[in-house]
């Protein structure tokens, strides 16, 4: 009496069992103990049963013909490859049989080849167009919260992987001016973007807290505005008035708060030609449409310039 023994969930098939409904009509009986099977087949006919194909001889025998790997309720064939997107794991469909005395045992399995991590911004924004999953030692990054999941295995006491983890952390800092043309969506450590409206310099700067490093934004001014471009904190330019110098001079009030305004620093006499002269210089000065020579008289501390000891000019 031969004995046949299918695992995938183990189907014990067992023929060439007398019966005389079957073998009275010239068929075959077939009896599939873990699907609750037990009926007549017509001679020379095949049947599937949970991915396995029986077939009925001639002498009224069952035989296996064919097995096959159940994933995701269909069967496919030995040695195909299939990939879960939710789980991440990739498997592959090994069958095998074995005589054990007048018993053959068959196997199928979907066997784990590969594993990976599922992309957390997949599960969170499905309808990110993203890669579902991230391979071991890869990442994946999240620009809108400028967060970076990568992909770690875990493996026990002898190295055997038994699973998979996303470690997830800030590699920046969002970027106050994302959306603008040219500007990345966030700030890398250490890097900074500058704000020309605001004359802000806006750094991505790391922080110890409890032992781990959070990453911060710390925005400062860092010079003055003038017109469309930003004076460094620093810089002389020359002021509204004609022969007069101002400096961008920035101050910083607390953690949080800048001061900045343009502070004159230098004021000079001009004459009648337009040319600018320092305290105490004679120049040519022009009186109710009569040219004196007149010296410069400067006072720093009132801001104020004037034009004294005029003498007429031969």
């Amino acid at each position: 009496m031969n004995k046949f023994l299918i695992l995938s969930a183990l189907v014990v098939l067992v023929s060439a069992v007398s019966k005389d409904d079957c073998h009275n009509a010239d068929k075959c009986l077939l009896t599939v103990e873990d699907q609750n099977i037990s009926e007549c087949m017509d001679k020379l006919s095949v049947k599937t049963v949970d991915c396995a194909t029986y077939s009925c001889d001639d002498k009224l025998s069952i035989k296996i013909t064919d097995i096959q790997c159940k994933y995701d309720g269909q069967c496919v064939s030995d040695g195909v490859v299939k990939k879960n997107t939710a789980t991440c794991a990739t498997f592959k469909c090994e069958t095998s049989s074995n005589v054990v005395g007048d018993v053959t045992h068959y196997k199928s399995s979907m066997v784990i080849i590969k594993r990976e991590c599922p992309n957390p911004r997949f599960i969170f924004e499905p309808e990110a167009k993203d890669y579902f999953c991230i391979g071991v030692g890869k990442y994946r990054r999240d620009r809108e919260n400028c967060v970076q999941y990568d992909c770690q295995s875990m493996t026990d006491a002898d190295g055997t992987v038994t699973g998979m983890k996303v470690q997830a952390k800030h590699y920046g800092c969002v970027n106050p001016r994302r959306g603008e043309p040219g500007q990345y969506m966030c700030i890398n450590e250490n890097v900074y973007r500058r704000t020309f409206k605001t004359c802000q310099k806006h750094t991505c700067i790391a922080d110890e807290h409890e032992g781990k490093k959070i990453l911060r934004l710390k925005s400062e001014v860092y010079g003055c505005k003038h017109g469309e471009t930003c004076v460094l904190d620093g810089a002389k330019i020359d002021g509204e008035k004609k022969c007069t110098v101002q400096q961008c001079n920035v101050k910083q009030l607390n953690a949080t708060h800048y001061s900045n305004s343009f502070e004159l620093v230098e004021l000079k006499c001009e004459d009648m030609n337009g040319d600018c002269h320092g305290d105490q210089e004679t120049l040519p000065y022009k009186i109710q449409d009569k040219v004196y020579n007149c010296k410069c008289n400067i006072s720093f501390e009132k801001k104020s310039i004037g034009y004294n000891e005029c003498r007429s000019m031969p």
